[in-house]
This record gives structure tokens, C-alpha cells and sequence, in this order.
């Protein structure tokens, strides 16, 4: 593939990337967070013990890096994709 055809591929890819990224909100507070985990705000609140990343702003508000978090918890707790989705790109990878 020759840099002429890649680039126009290359931009369509970083203008999906952006908008995708432009659609889902960066920051959130606990109660966010707390859906996008399915969990409770009492333990986002332990997470937040436990060294999960988050802005303060002031005393009583935070605001949380949806990424920072996902990664946190990546990083952490070894969270992974299972199930079929997982098997599927598995076994495509190994072929």
C-alpha cells in the first residue's frame, strides 16, 4: 500500500476516533462513574480509597477521567473482556 492510498484511510480513522471520543463525555462525577461501572457511589467512594484517580475541586466535588479510571481499573484488578467476544478475537489472532 503506497503513503497516497494509507493517508485518506489514516484521516478516516482519526476523524471516527475523534468523534467517537467527542460523544461519550470525558469527565464525569461519582454518580457517572458509578453507572458506567454498575456499582454503587458508596464504592466508588472505597475506590477512590484505593488510589482510583479523580480531580478535587473544592472540598466536596470531584470530577472523574473516564479513561483514567477504566485504566486504573485495568491496571489493578486485571480487568479484561470474557466471553464470546473475547473468544472470537482470540481465536482470530491465533490463525
Amino acid at each position: 500500500m503506497t503513503s497516497a492510498t494509507k493517508q485518506p484511510a489514516e484521516a478516516a480513522a482519526s476523524r471516527f476516533i475523534k468523534s467517537a471520543a467527542e460523544s461519550f463525555p470525558r469527565y464525569g462525577d461519582k454518580e457517572a462513574v458509578a453507572i458506567m461501572l454498575d456499582l454503587s457511589t458508596r464504592t466508588i467512594s472505597n475506590l477512590m480509597k484505593e488510589g482510583c484517580p479523580y480531580l478535587a475541586l473544592g472540598k466536596r466535588r470531584v470530577r472523574f477521567d473516564l479513561g483514567e479510571v477504566r485504566i486504573w481499573l485495568q491496571e489493578k484488578y486485571g480487568v479484561r473482556r470474557v466471553g464470546r467476544l473475547a473468544a472470537g478475537a482470540e481465536q482470530g489472532s491465533e490463525q
